[in-house]
């Protein structure tokens, strides 16, 4: 196994805050959080060495709102599922925020170079599935959604609808 360390974006769902509640509209329009990071990621080279199922890549970071304040953490576990035609990986995220946590499933797909420290998803925008929450945010759901902001510097703005 071979692990590279570096600073990237994660293809997945996390994201910079900006913590409107959970609950939904009096009218049962979702609520939008948004909230932005720059994960420090682990990229691990399970066996066979080279990019193929099993390799890993995982992380963390600091999350914030949209003026630059902290506002929780972000793990994720991203694992290489498939590398033909493109490079597929399932995730897993989890927000801790001040009012509980978020658990984010994503899908997200690469060209080329899951291994790579400057490789990031296929599209701009990626998408994931609020499985659920604690807090604040227990019984959430919904449609999460990441958006490169910057792929040199690794920064990312994710932006989930809650119901």
């Amino acid at each position: 196994m071979r692990a590279i360390a570096y600073r990237g974006i994660v293809a997945v769902v996390l994201g910079a805050l900006t913590i409107v509640g959970f609950a939904t509209a009096a009218n049962g329009a979702p609520r939008s959080v948004t909230f932005c990071g720059s994960p420090s990621v682990e990229v691990l080279d399970i066996a066979p060495v080279g990019e193929s199922a099993g390799d890993m890549r995982i992380g963390q970071t600091t999350i914030t709102d949209k003026s630059g304040k902290k506002i929780g953490t972000a793990t994720m576990l991203l694992t290489l599922v498939s590398t033909q035609p493109t490079q597929d990986a399932v995730a897993r995220v989890t927000f801790r925020l001040q009012k509980g946590t978020l658990i984010v499933d994503a899908a997200p797909s690469f060209a080329s170079g899951f291994l790579r420290p400057s490789a990031v998803p296929n599209s701009s925008k990626e998408y994931g599935v609020v499985l659920g929450g604690s807090g604040a945010y227990k019984g959430a759901h919904g449609l999460m959604s990441l958006k490169v902001v910057d792929p040199v510097k690794g920064f990312g703005c994710w932006t989930a609808d809650l119901y």
